[in-house]
């Protein structure tokens, strides 16, 4: 992954020139403490502004739980790891400003930096400062009995070990004689350790080389205790650093280079205490030594338990003092310049130069891939999906190693209903970081349902072959995602179901087919176990796989308890009817369904679907005929606009001679549809069952319904996408009526939108374009706007821009035109010319105050 390392080694690249740089600009120990302000006063700003979101006055709503947007997005120490890190470093240079001329605003940061350590609760921050003390202390007691100033270093390096040893113990042996336990063992001091453990086993796989800066986050879930599987399995967590930094550099680099970083921390300390040593009379170099060999060792001991070297302020300020100690040293005075330089000086020099440039190139271009990764998430967000993947795109260009675009690119074309498109971005995702699941999981489902979706006429489909590829794929890929994390259910539930789908294909292989069926029950069953919210999916699987293994007892616990948990799973029930039919055990399945129907939380499509089917089988079994109208009835109350729901009423009543049974139909359809509109679809259901039913009687009691479904047809504005059909006869209905141009124009309109809510498109606009001739008026703009949303929905965006062009043209002063206009051009991407159009609108005097702030609202929002 050397795209994804090299960024690392950019950011290390980074701080090494800071590090350059601040050894030539700080010299003597004012300017040191000029710069140990300026960092105090950074520090103490963002505190205070941490303590209005603790108060809740933040204006940014950077934690909102409704605006996904933003979560990627910094908020000033809103993360506590984050603010204790540079807390801790704010205090020590605070407490030596105390002595300066700083004094003031310093001992206001001291007690404003103190208050917020203790508000982040962080136990490691106060092992450092307790470190840092220790230190000093030894250096102290080294200093008065030791005068060579490199003994007394060393004499004070080994006496704050042997004080970190004791403490440790005492703190130990505290802890164990309180608790019962040598450390800690809360929740989040135990995610740790397991990162540990894992980190430490990933070491001892790759202990020279390391596996590249920043690969942790990658490789690591290959590592994962039973603690970190169970930990992202429930709370979709996980860890992306080590939180000890000595581990994490060995996990990056190898051993050589976690004893190369601890070497340079301790070199600093006792560099730190020489410098206080060897300073003399000169008060301010001995404190600023003192100073430094604090901070060095309270940022030696925090990186034990934090990742500060992954914290932009915190690793900055450590190679900015490592400058201030190499400035120190060279003295206030710079070796006087030559009036030419050497080759050599000039090469190290342009080198430098070139490196600094190329540090600033690639950074920027990570800037300006995560600003475009934050635009498609925000056209996710504000309900723009078409319009996202091309700034995924942008941002895989700019950051070809990070996985992030190209998972959410393949989201987006997911809700587009562009499953192939997201599968390659899947993939692509997956190259970057095999080892992520939420790349994994939904890698997984995606080629499980191209695989498994049976072939549509006229689409163009795969091969049989590819599609068993496919499933393979899905396979693997499930496999693959359980062994790094075994209590994910989602990759349970996708290995059981493509199992049961190759198990249901070889049916000339019965041997095969039983042992896949065999793989198929303990997938289900851990499914459940580890959480799946498909409860009902899966225990369909397993009474499927129960089934196909001879063994119908143990198929009919699994629907009962399946039934049960998720009676509203109508897949379920038809199952369980099957094996009631099969079985002959109807009292079984009608007990559970009366069961089920008891429960006041069934949806009302579950109830429709029960009734129905406790009718026919009834029917079936040659079943007492009330209950059968009652059920039948209950039928039409709770899916009145099924057309299967009026088939089997009419006949019913034809069969049983009860043509009573269609006026009480149409009384409970209207209790369930109160509210909610017309009984369109049912009544031109019942009009075509009575015509071929033939009974004079029955004709007489539903022909005068025949004007109602005109009617209604015309005057629905929301029809249901189920009435494609009923739209069918209805223009039939037209041919062979006498209507005014202007009563059968508008039925057409009316018309043309069931098929829109049909997704029947070309009929929509064949419709439209008998339509527009007899139509005039609020009509006509209705018209215009159905014909662009239409052909939107075709992916013709160019088209829906020339319908409202045509529509401008035939009335320039229509605001409500021009608004359409605006839209589609927003949803076409051509965003300049949507703006051009939302201005001309605004300037309109005829738009009341409440259209003006709804267009204002979506103008602003084309800048998201």
């Amino acid at each position: 992954y050397w795209g994804h390392s090299f960024q690392y080694v950019a950011n290390w690249g980074a701080l090494t020139l800071l590090y350059l740089v601040a050894s030539y600009a700080y010299r003597t120990p004012e300017q040191i403490h000029g710069g140990a302000f300026a960092f105090c006063v950074a520090v103490a700003a963002a505190s205070l502004y941490g303590f209005l979101q603790w108060a809740g006055l933040d204006p940014f709503p950077w934690a909102e739980e409704g605006m996904g947007i933003y979560e990627q997005l910094p908020a000033s120490f809103g993360n506590p790891n984050f603010a204790a890190h540079a807390l801790l470093l704010s205090i020590i240079l605070n407490i030596r400003l105390l002595t300066t001329r700083y004094q003031i605003p310093a001992t206001a940061m001291l007690i404003i930096s103190l208050l917020h350590l203790y508000m982040t609760q962080q136990r490691a921050s106060l092992l450092g400062l307790a470190a840092a003390a220790a230190v000093l202390v030894s250096a102290q007691l080294a200093f008065r009995y030791v005068k060579r100033p490199v003994t007394a270093t060393g004499a004070a390096l080994g006496l704050s070990a042997l004080i970190g040893v004791a403490g440790l113990g005492a703190a130990l042996t505290w802890h164990h004689a309180r608790a019962g336990t040598w450390y800690p063992v809360d929740g989040s001091l135990l995610l740790r350790y397991n990162s540990y453990h894992g980190a430490a086993r990933m070491i001892l796989d790759q202990p020279v080389t390391g596996y590249g800066p920043g690969n942790y986050e990658i490789v690591n879930a290959n590592y994962w205790t039973d603690y970190e599987q169970h930990w992202y399995a429930t709370q979709r967590m996980f860890n992306q650093n080590v939180h000890n930094d000595y581990l994490e550099m060995a996990v990056d680099a190898g051993m050589p280079a976690a004893a190369l970083y601890l070497a340079i921390l301790i070199f600093a300390v006792g560099h730190s205490l020489y410098l206080a040593y060897s300073a003399g009379e000169d008060r301010r170099r001995r404190y600023l030594g003192y100073t430094l060999a604090a901070f060095f060792t309270a940022f030696a001991v925090d990186s034990f338990f934090g990742f500060n070297l992954r914290v932009p302020v915190t690793a900055a300020l450590l190679f900015v003092a490592l400058g201030w100690l190499e400035g120190l040293h060279l003295g206030a005075h710079a070796p006087p310049a030559a009036k030419w330089l050497g080759f050599r000086a000039a090469a190290w020099r342009v080198a430098v130069v070139g490196a600094a440039l190329g540090v600033a190139i690639l950074t920027t271009r990570v800037y300006l891939g995560e600003t475009a990764t934050q635009r498609g998430r925000g056209a996710m967000y504000w309900g723009i999906p078409h319009a996202a993947p091309a700034h995924f795109t942008e941002a895989e260009r700019l950051k070809p190693w990070d996985w992030a675009p190209s998972r959410e690119r393949a989201m987006a074309h997911l809700s587009l209903e562009q499953p192939k498109r997201a599968l390659e971005a899947l993939r692509l995702a997956e190259q970057k970081n095999p080892y992520y699941p939420e790349t994994l999981i939904p890698l997984a489902h995606t080629a499980m349902a191209i695989a498994v979706t049976p072939p549509q006429p006229g689409v163009d489909s795969l091969a049989a072959a590819e599609r068993m590829a496919l499933l393979q794929e899905a396979k693997a890929v499930a496999r693959r995602g359980i062994d790094l994390c075994e209590p994910a259910y989602e990759f349970h539930e996708i290995k059981g179901k493509t199992l049961a789908f190759e198990a249901a294909q070889l049916t000339q292989d019965e041997a095969a087919a039983a042992e896949l069926w065999a793989r198929v029950e303990p997938h289900a069953e851990k499914a459940l176990r580890y959480g799946s919210p498909s409860q009902g999916e899966m225990f369909r699987l397993m009474a499927h796989a129960r089934l196909a293994l001879g063994r119908p007892d143990d198929a009919e616990e699994a629907l009962t308890r399946g039934v049960e948990r998720e009676p509203a799973n109508l897949s379920l029930w038809r199952l369980f009817l099957r094996y009631a039919q099969n079985q002959g055990r109807f009292d079984v399945f009608e007990q559970a369904a009366h069961t089920a129907l008891d429960r006041a939380d069934l949806p009302a499509e579950a109830r429709a679907e029960l009734h129905q089917t406790l009718a026919q089988t009834l029917q079936q079994r040659d079943g007492d005929q009330e209950r059968i109208e009652e059920h039948l009835l209950n039928v039409c109350e709770f899916a009145p606009q099924s057309p299967r729901t009026w088939q089997l009423l009419s006949g019913f009543a034809r069969e049983s001679g009860q043509t009573d049974a269609i006026r009480r139909g149409l009384e409970r359809a209207q209790v369930g549809l109160e509210g909610e509109g017309t009984l369109e679809a049912a009544i031109v259901d019942v009009l075509v069952t009575a015509y071929e039913g033939g009974d004079p009687e029955y004709v007489e009691a539903v022909e005068s319904l025949r004007d109602l479904s005109i009617r209604a047809a015309a005057g629905a504005e929301a029809p249901s996408p189920s009435l494609h059909w009923a739209a069918d006869l209805l223009v039939d209905e037209l041919a062979q009526r006498n209507l005014a141009e202007d009563a059968a124009g508008s039925v057409l309109l009316r018309l043309a939108k069931v098929y829109f809510h049909a997704h029947a498109y070309d009929d929509a606009l064949q419709l439209l374009a008998s339509a527009f001739p007899l139509i005039e008026g609020a009509d006509r703009a209705t018209a215009f706007a159905l014909q662009a949303e239409t052909q939107l929905a075709q992916g013709e965006h160019e088209a829906a821009v020339r319908t409202l062009r045509q529509a401008i043209v035939e009335e320039p002063g229509n605001v409500h035109y021009r608004a359409g206009y605006a839209r589609v051009l927003a949803q076409a991407g051509q965003t300049e010319e949507a703006r051009a159009q939302y201005e001309m609108i605004l300037d309109s005097p005829e738009l009341d105050e409440e259209s003006r702030a709804l267009l204002q609202q979506e103008m602003t929002a084309l800048d998201h």
